[in-house]
């Protein structure tokens, strides 16, 4: 049977069931090899949407990564983005990083990162598939400036409703290509669930699954992390 025999909608689900399996195939076969340790983290956020038109936002996001006791504070940053829905389907964020290493201690150091975002999505359903682009400067203390491009396909899937909220699973692969290096540098698996807790207030746990190319090896960290979500 020709394709012109074949239903318009089935047609969509077999793409949409092709996308999918791409994603799933990109987070778990696409993983780097295995390094010697893993270290374990917890990563804690604060985030914030404000709407400022129908079709611009503010990003600003709070972050600090520590040890798994948490006895030990080892980054912390301070993110602002701003959005601009282009199109129902795309969406354009410029923003800005400032990170601080070892932010307690008298050797702390600092990066900063202005960054663009591209992001295209599309809803079928309860699947909300999309994929994430980005290039960024890198911008350390007492080191030379590099450019870094992200790759980040992701899926999210609506559960159920709560408060009129949806509570959704979502899951994210992003790969990082490095100028300095000139090869693939970092990879960044997630998943998590969001958690409405009222209308403006969500509550989003995460295990994360971070590798970073060093000389010789490749660095695994795995992370709980837990995120908290404000909208205005």
């Amino acid at each position: 049977m020709g394709d012109k025999f074949v239903r318009p909608h089935v047609r969509r689900k077999a793409a949409y069931r092709g996308s999918i399996f791409l994603l799933s195939f990109l987070a778990f076969a696409a993983r780097p090899v295995a390094a010697q340790t893993w270290e374990k983290e917890f990563w804690l956020d604060q985030r914030f949407s404000i709407r400022l038109s129908p079709k611009s936002f503010l990003l600003p996001r709070f972050s600090e990564k520590a040890n798994e006791n948490i006895s030990h504070l080892s980054e912390t940053f301070v993110e602002m983005n701003v959005g601009f829905h282009v199109q129902p389907w795309f969406t354009v964020m410029p923003g800005f990083i400032h990170f601080r290493f070892d932010p307690l201690s008298e050797g702390s150091r600092f990066e900063n990162r202005p960054q663009l975002a591209l992001q295209v999505h599309t809803r079928r359903d309860r699947w909300r598939p999309n994929l994430r682009a980005a290039v960024e400067g890198r911008f350390p203390q007492d080191d030379s400036a590099f450019i870094r491009f992200l790759l980040g396909p992701g899926v999210e899937y609506a559960l159920s409703t709560y408060r009129d909220r949806p509570v959704v699973l979502w899951l994210t692969n992003e790969f990082a290509f490095d100028s300095r290096s000139g090869r693939f540098s970092r990879n960044r698996w997630q998943a998590g669930i969001l958690l409405p807790a009222s209308e403006r207030f969500s509550v989003l746990p995460y295990y994360l699954i971070e590798s970073n190319r060093v000389p010789g090896l490749w660095d695994h960290d795995h992370a709980l992390g837990l995120s908290l979500w404000w909208r205005f």
